[in-house]
């Protein structure tokens, strides 16, 4: 792969109102005119055009837990970037069994035709979220960004931009907001990770990336916790996938908390990690 926006991955292989009307006053040429400009909003979405069903290109999601706060703004930023992307598209809320009101709050986004609810009964993880994202995806193009409102869901732009000749195209936090608290600890697991599995790019645990749908079903995920973005990163270096990545800005959390320094949530992950380690080191190199 080529180097753009000046960034690869060293191990890996480069590659080339409903307002209401009585319906004795509506007129012809207006119902017409109501049916038009459903079908080409739904066409965006993924729906039909002409009658007839129309290709998913881009399947978009926000892994939420506890994000009552933020779901709507995050949600509404989202698919205003997905609107302007020009492509066919869907945006999927999966919600991890959020104890507020989370789920409440992103059923009630669902009344845009092209956004769509998954939930879990109960909290099983970041991890889990993730697979029940790129498993609901109807896209051929699947992508994500953290639903806590620290990085602008715009920006799926800039990872459109890389996707062409790559499989997956993942972000860099070009300065981390959270403090040293926060940034020291997730930068010595990264590097604990990148040498046991074989991996070093720039962002281990940035929660904006954007894959092949085929591709991102290959790596048959396991992980249900924090893990899995080693476990992406691991697998994909093992088969030779062609990464791209690019930089992005991230910004302060304005409510909610951050669950990835839970003493559960670290120990779960180092003990994915040391799974992981055993199974890799009998693939073929």
């Amino acid at each position: 792969m080529s180097r753009r926006s000046g960034d690869s991955i060293k191990p890996l292989r480069r590659a080339a109102s409903s307002n209401q009307v009585r319906h004795y006053r509506i007129r012809v040429p207006n119902i017409w005119k109501i049916i038009a400009g459903r079908t080409e909003s739904a066409h965006r979405r993924g729906g039909i055009r002409g009658f007839q069903q129309v290709t998913t290109e881009l399947s978009f999601f926000l892994p939420l837990y506890n994000e009552e706060a933020n779901v709507r703004a995050v949600a509404g930023q989202a698919v205003a970037a997905l609107e302007r992307s020009g492509l066919n598209w869907e945006l999927i809320l999966v919600d991890d069994g959020s104890t507020d009101a989370t789920a409440a709050r992103a059923e009630e986004l669902c009344r845009n035709p092209g956004v769509r609810l998954e939930s879990h009964p109960s909290n099983r993880g970041y991890g889990a979220a993730l697979k029940t994202g790129f498993g609901a995806a109807r896209g051929d193009l699947v992508g994500f960004c953290d639903g806590d409102g620290q990085f602008d869901p715009a920006d799926v732009g800039k990872l459109l931009a890389l996707i062409e000749g790559n499989d997956m195209v993942i972000g860099f936090r070009r300065q981390r907001a959270e403090g040293s608290s926060r940034a020291l600890p997730s930068r010595a697991w990264a590097a604990l990770a990148g040498a046991l599995l074989g991996f070093s790019p720039r962002d281990l645990d940035c929660g904006f990336k954007l894959f092949r749908a085929g591709f991102v079903r290959s790596l048959d995920l396991e992980s249900e916790g924090g893990f899995i973005s080693a476990e992406i990163m691991a697998k994909a270096s093992k088969l030779g996938a062609r990464i791209a990545e690019v930089g992005l800005e991230h910004y302060p959390r304005r409510a909610g908390s951050q669950t990835g320094l839970n003493p559960l949530v670290v120990a779960r992950a180092f003990w994915d990690l040391l799974r992981l380690y055993g199974r890799l080191r009998s693939w073929p190199r």
